[in-house]
């Protein structure tokens, strides 16, 4: 019984180093692993690969491989997306009280749009009128600049008010628009209506009203107005660095990129109210660069190319932003508000369009490919174990037996701290500061590096750690394991991790009572 106790305490540990919270315990076999003369137990065979060490990812995170193999860590923002609807707002429901029998009044198209078409999608024009003649009254009403799309014809509408011996008679009827197109004349629509009696004399009507209702275009021409399109603020959070204690890791080539896909017939400029990186010490530095400032042009389908769509893709990389610095200051979001301004020039001799399927979209993340420098870089893992009992009295003196085979470009060094109930740390395993677990605690040394930064040879690795007796107190009672893990690039080389980068690792323990 004090034997097996022993043996699970010693996988715990085993597991916590070996895997630091990140790989799948699926992988673990048992090693083959031989020590001299005493009693010695496999314990681990594990491979760890690099997806691993970066660490859990949520559902707007992915790590994603490029034709050459290497990874990158994407961070994704909320998709956004603007339609016709959220563009151009519906002409609005209003009455008109006709005193002519051919009455103008100025149209004044939303957002300050000068519009040579719009066809209508649906539209309506409820009318009321009343007579004062004894006889039945014939009523047709035209509307010259509602034009037929197929012949050209104008639209007319013809009813009859009948007279029912009491007078004022009444009229009423609904003018259904859809489908048809509406061509303002320098911004006026007209209503012509004629009322004639049985002997065909044209007449005047009393209280005669319309009211526009249900206006809206599946189609608009012209030039669509100067309008800023506003789209939501949004946060992508980065977790890469919800570990970090201490140390650096510098991004070569860390990325924030805009994919914006436009189908409305116009020119498109974005406009950047905020871009800011959030960093772990809480402070907010905002990203300085030449395409937020000056805005970049989104590319738009032209009159020919109707129902199409283009892209546009932009990024702030190392060359025309200051990301890299900012990314190094150990960043956990990335807060941006960008909209759009339609016809950014206010040049109304560009003829735009939109559809009722028009659309825009914004997409906005971040790429950090995975070539880095990291310095000391020292993340935490806490584990949480049962208490493992005391029967570690009874062993004068544990082995640990590590072999690794190492293809990532990168050394790796261990802390472990063994800590109660409270998170209070009773003991470590080395009796050292951080900063010198690397070199003198490089249980893993780097993959062999070419001058590119690709690892390029396997370094096989073998050492034996023993645990000082006073420790096997501390380590019995641990209800918590503190794992560090400190990645260091031999030399500050800027390294390349690849898909194909693991580590295989076996572990054995040899534990016994001294004659």
């Amino acid at each position: 019984m004090k034997k097996n106790k022993l043996l699970l305490g010693l996988y715990a540990l085993i597991f916590a180093t070996v895997i630091w919270g990140c790989s799948d315990l699926d992988r673990v076999g048992n090693a083959s692993l031989e020590f001299d003369g005493d009693y010695a137990t496999a314990l681990l065979n594990a491979n760890v690969e690099i997806g691993d060490i970066v660490g859990e990812l949520d559902s707007t995170t992915t790590v994603e491989l490029d034709s050459d193999g290497l990874l990158h860590l994407i961070y994704r923002g909320d998709f956004t997306q603007r339609s016709t609807d959220d563009v151009f707002a519906s002409i609005p429901q209003f009455p008109i009280v006709l005193t002519d029998t051919f009455f103008s009044f100025p149209y004044a198209a939303p957002n300050g749009m000068i519009l040579e078409f719009v066809r209508l999608k649906s539209a309506t024009i409820t009318y009321g009128v009343q007579s004062n003649f004894t006889e039945d009254i014939t009523l047709e009403i035209e509307l010259p600049e509602v034009l037929n799309p197929n012949n050209g014809e104008t639209y007319k509408h013809y009813s009859s008010i009948p007279y029912d011996g009491e007078a004022p008679s009444n009229g009423a009827g609904v003018l259904d628009l859809a489908g048809w197109e509406l061509h303002p004349d320098a911004g006026e629509i007209h209503i012509r209506y004629t009322a004639l009696l049985p002997d065909g004399t044209r007449v005047e009507l009393d209280n005669f009203f319309l009211l526009f209702q249900n206006f809206k275009a599946s189609y608009l021409q012209g030039f669509l107005g100067q309008e800023v399109y506003d789209l939501p603020r949004d946060t992508i959070v980065i977790d890469f660095f919800d570990r970090w204690i201490d140390g650096t890791v510098v991004f070569a080539e860390p990325t924030i990129n805009v994919q914006v896909e436009n189908s409305f017939g116009l020119p498109v400029r974005s406009i950047s109210n905020v871009m800011n990186i959030w960093n772990k010490d809480g402070s907010i530095v905002p990203v300085v660069s030449t395409e937020l400032q000056d805005g970049v042009d989104f590319a738009y389908p032209t009159l020919s190319e109707v129902g199409e769509s283009k892209s546009t893709f932009f990024n702030l990389n190392n060359t025309n932003s200051n990301i890299v610095d900012l990314f190094s200051n150990r960043p956990i979001a990335v807060d941006y508000d960008l909209d759009a301004l339609g016809n950014p020039d206010n040049d109304q001799s560009i003829v735009g369009f939109a559809t009722d399927s028009s659309f825009f979209s914004v997409f906005v993340f971040v790429d950090f490919p995975m070539i880095a420098t990291t310095n000391h870089f020292t993340i935490r893992t806490d584990i949480e174990t049962d208490e493992l009992g005391e029967d570690y009295e009874f062993a004068d003196y544990i082995t640990l037996k590590i072999i690794s085979e190492n293809n990532i470009p990168v050394d790796l060094g261990l802390q472990m701290y063994f800590e109660d109930e409270n998170g209070v740390a009773m003991d470590s395993l080395f009796d050292l500061p951080l900063s010198s677990l690397l070199p003198e605690q490089a249980i893993i040394k780097s993959a062999g590096i070419d001058a590119a930064g690709y690892s390029n040879s396997t370094t096989y690795n073998e050492i034996e750690i023993e645990v000082p007796r006073e420790k096997f107190s501390a380590f019995s009672r641990m209800k918590n394991l503190g794992l560090i893990t400190v990645l260091d690039n031999p030399d500050d080389a800027v390294v390349r991790f690849f898909e194909t980068d693991d580590v295989t690792i076996k572990v054995g323990v040899k534990a016994g009572i001294s004659n």
